[in-house]
């Protein structure tokens, strides 16, 4: 896990760039600057509380004043030619920073200061730094939960272990696209779970469930109606907990380069592949793949079915 990734959980005090220098000021000036072009980076870097977001405002860049207080400034962006880079390095220099510092943090796709030891800071064109999602609010059939979600893609793509630095430069144009990571979203954000660097509301009891039919899903609050589509797919046969957060999984509908449909009543690899990377043993996993007896369960409901359609598995982190 990366030494920039903080799990404190600060509060979050939205300003505008323009009123930001003279609050900042007021709490004994900047202590510690994030900046990213990918708001997830700076989401992590703060260590905020996912609750402690608005999400109608956009989290480019946040500050932290000597006193604690945690500012994500509005209204300014980073990593580009252009009104809000030039927006963020007139703040930084209005809080005193120096000129080619400012010009750094405002003109890099992602960086991570400590004012204290700017020699240590982190300044790259690799974005997003966090291979990470960040959990939202979704008001589901059983109340309001925190929630990220996965689509095929997210499970199996990506998981390449061989890509260098170079690599991931070359590949995203020197910063102009993101960067691919070296391992999959769904591996890194597991990664971060098994971690014992993980923030405090994502300790617990893990919990996977597994719907074989439509009826299943949608009975647990797992089908999501078209206008409040956020990835491919309605229906999310797969659902983890921990702690405060639930991990939604959903696969295409139709085969692909990272999704095989095999064989009726069997898993698909995605689903395949995630219940391995949520900590099942690979055998369980294969011994599962034998028994579901999986129906089509993202397109219709199946009348007439009689089987188990509902798996639940409890693992300790």
């Amino acid at each position: 896990m990366s030494e920039h990734l903080k799990t404190t959980e600060p509060t979050l005090t939205y300003v505008p760039w323009q009123q930001a220098a003279e609050r900042i000021r007021a709490h004994g000036g900047a202590a510690r600057i994030w900046a990213s072009n990918a708001p997830a980076d700076v989401f992590w870097f703060t260590g905020s509380h996912p609750m402690a977001l608005d999400r109608d405002q956009r989290l480019d860049v946040a500050i932290r004043a000597q006193d604690g207080t945690l500012y994500a400034v509005t209204g300014i962006s980073v990593g580009y030619n252009g009104d809000g880079p030039g927006w963020t390095r007139r703040l930084l220099l209005e809080l005193g920073l120096a000129e080619d510092l400012a010009q750094r943090i405002a003109y890099s796709r992602v960086s991570a200061v400590d004012l204290e030891n700017p020699a240590g800071a982190l300044h790259t064109s690799l974005w997003p730094h966090f291979n990470l999602p960040v959990p939202h609010a979704y008001e589901t059939v059983h109340g309001t939960v925190l929630r990220v979600t996965f689509d095929g893609d997210d499970v199996l793509k990506q998981d390449h272990p061989e890509l260098t630095e170079e690599d991931r430069l070359e590949a995203s144009h020197n910063g102009f696209y993101p960067a691919p990571h070296n391992t999959s979203r769904l591996r890194s954000w597991m990664g971060l779970l098994d971690s014992p660097q993980r923030p405090w509301w994502l300790e617990g009891t893990r919990t996977i469930e597994l719907h074989t039919t439509y009826e299943s899903a949608e009975e647990h609050g797992l089908v999501v109606p078209e206008k409040q589509h956020e990835v491919k797919g309605a229906v999310y046969p797969m659902r983890m907990s921990q702690g405060q957060v639930q991990t939604w999984v959903t696969w295409p509908l139709f085969p692909s380069e990272y999704y095989d449909r095999g064989e009726v009543g069997r898993l698909p690899a995605v689903a395949r592949e995630a219940l391995v990377l949520f900590g099942i043993n690979p055998n369980q996993v294969q011994r599962l793949d034998s028994a579901t007896g999986m129906v089509d369960v993202m397109l219709h409901k199946v009348a007439g079915f009689k089987r188990r359609n509902f798996y639940r598995f409890a693992i300790e982190p």
